[in-house]
């Protein structure tokens, strides 16, 4: 259900094209972002921030990633 007046078409951005990790052909830029993000290759969001944006984003989502996992693993204590 769209708004008055609107359609599909309005939200639709024909010329968007995502980015995949496994279209990186840039190795020496893989490696920094996975050394940048602990260098643990299961940290996806991270070095795909790092490689797609900027380092500061990777550090943010780095530093949320450890976050949860600490809050996983209290919770994980308590039962």
């Amino acid at each position: 259900m769209y708004r008055n007046g609107t359609n599909h078409s309005d939200y639709h951005n024909a010329s968007y094209v995502p980015y995949f990790l496994d279209e990186v052909d840039n190795q020496t830029l893989q490696a920094e972002a996975l050394r940048k993000c602990g260098g643990d290759a299961s940290r996806v969001q991270c070095i795909f921030d790092y490689i797609f944006t900027d380092e500061q984003v990777a550090e943010q989502t780095l530093n949320k990633d450890k976050q949860q996992q600490a809050a996983a693993r209290e919770i994980g204590e308590v039962h």
